[in-house]
């Protein structure tokens, strides 16, 4: 009897340990992030240049700083050159970028807010397909079937769309299909958006205004 509340006695002390030791690393953990939110909000304030700060604002959001700590894999395209690091650098702080034309095809200047929105520069339609072909690959890695890029829509028969956005010609075509995405047997249709946040038509808006109105 003795062993036995022994015994009880050490696993209640070790399953407390355990559980001070995840509480004080929550502690910790959350500590860090209200210290690292202060002093990302008084940066924010900081800054007088509205673009700059609209650059700031999207670098702290979810994700855009993934690719920083991604693994360089060249199957992915993933392994960035020397000049294509130097590209995303000059991208992610709106530094000039070194080894492009003064100007734009279409006569404008050729800086980093004007390549991102111009459709004669080429970069608008290189950024969409680029994530499309990606998106296609990562779904062929997967259980998904019958994966095509920009598969044809069925033609209306007098359907009224919500948005003023939706495309009603005959021969309509989103930009990537799969089967069993999210359910078995079931084709799923993506469509996928690129926009520029620093665009004046954007800049008015919050970073999650701005992803709203365009996923509608």
């Amino acid at each position: 009897r003795e062993a036995v509340v022994s015994t009880q006695s050490t696993g209640s002390r070790w399953w407390l340990l355990v559980s001070f030791e995840l509480i004080m690393e929550h502690y910790v953990i959350s500590t860090k992030r209200r210290q690292q939110v202060i002093k990302r909000d008084s940066l924010n304030d900081r800054l007088e240049d509205k673009q700059l700060k609209r650059q700031h604002q999207e670098l702290c959001h979810r994700g855009s700083s993934t690719w920083l700590t991604t693994l360089p894999l060249s199957e992915h395209s993933f392994n960035l050159n020397k000049q294509d690091f130097r590209d995303a650098l000059a991208l992610r702080y709106l530094l000039p970028m070194k080894g492009i034309p003064m100007n734009c095809a279409c006569g404008h200047i050729n800086d980093i807010e004007h390549c991102l929105s111009c459709p004669l520069g080429g970069y608008v339609y290189l950024r969409h397909n680029s994530i499309r072909d990606l998106t296609a690959n990562f779904l062929k890695m997967t259980r998904c079937k019958n994966i095509q890029i920009e598969p044809p829509l069925l033609p209306l028969t007098g359907e009224v769309f919500q948005y003023k956005s939706a495309i009603t010609a005959n021969d309509a075509r989103l930009d990537v299909g799969a089967t069993g995405v999210w359910s078995p047997n079931v084709k799923s249709l993506c469509d996928i958006r690129v926009f520029n946040s620093l665009a004046p038509s954007n800049a008015s808006l919050s970073v999650e205004d701005a992803l709203r109105k365009h996923e509608q």
